[in-house]
């Protein structure tokens, strides 16, 4: 078994890595230097003073926050990074809804599309090399698939719990277009941005990110699903 080419994916993804980093500490200083701290949020409270703050710091740097925090959701996403959760909040506490929810939904598309296309380039040696069962299957599930593929994609990311990293991760290695995986990002992904923009909106009364995840919701996520599955389910049945 060759390691080179999990070498060279690691190295390159290492390195991207690092860059990304090194833009997104670049950014904070301008904030560090007018005393504000800026780290990623790790619970509700952390959120609710980082939003404040840079709510604040909007009325004179308002391009500057919409950098930084463009930066911070594509890092997240790029790198199948836990909060995103946060930055989908963050979004509606920063831009209210209108403006906020379209915001987070191309944030997120396009984030996706990054760690596609990051996985693309540097995880299919790893992959091959350490997972080669996993990759296997995953090709045949996409193949059992292949006529509904992009309702089967789309009612995945519709439920709010699937895995959206390992997607992201695995698609590019069994045959998922990049077009495919940006649309239902986009489209899928659009009923649990707007509760989490909608909460964002009125952060100030939140009390826990549990209220996100209430039986009624999750159950409406879950029809959506279901919904969007139909056609894909006809499709496959006709043939």
């Amino acid at each position: 078994m060759s390691l080179t080419p999990a070498i060279r994916g690691t190295a390159g993804l290492v390195s991207s890595f690092s860059l990304a980093v090194v833009w997104l500490h670049f950014l904070t200083t301008y904030f560090t230097n007018s005393g504000v701290k800026v780290k990623f949020p790790h619970n509700l409270q952390e959120l609710k003073t980082l939003s404040a703050k840079l709510c604040y710091h909007q009325t004179e740097q308002c391009y500057l926050v919409f950098v930084l925090y463009c930066s911070a959701y594509l890092y997240k996403q790029a790198f199948a990074l836990p909060g995103s959760i946060f930055m989908s909040v963050m979004g509606g506490a920063l831009y209210g809804t209108e403006m906020g929810f379209p915001l987070v939904c191309f944030l997120k598309a396009l984030g996706s599309t990054l760690c596609f296309i990051l996985s693309r380039m540097f995880i299919g040696g790893i992959l091959m090399t350490f997972f080669p069962k996993v990759d296997s299957f995953m090709k045949a599930e996409v193949e059992s698939h292949k006529k509904n593929m992009f309702y089967f994609l789309l009612s995945l990311r519709l439920l709010p719990f699937s895995p959206g990293w390992l997607l992201n991760i695995l698609s590019p290695h069994v045959g998922i277009s990049t077009k495919d995986l940006f649309f239902t990002v986009l489209f899928g992904t659009m009923p649990f941005n707007y509760v989490c923009v909608e909460t964002g909106s009125i952060i100030t009364y939140l009390t826990s990110l549990s209220e996100l995840f209430t039986y009624s919701t999750i159950s409406i996520l879950v029809v959506i699903a279901g919904i969007a599955l139909i056609p894909g389910l006809v499709m496959r049945s006709s043939k």
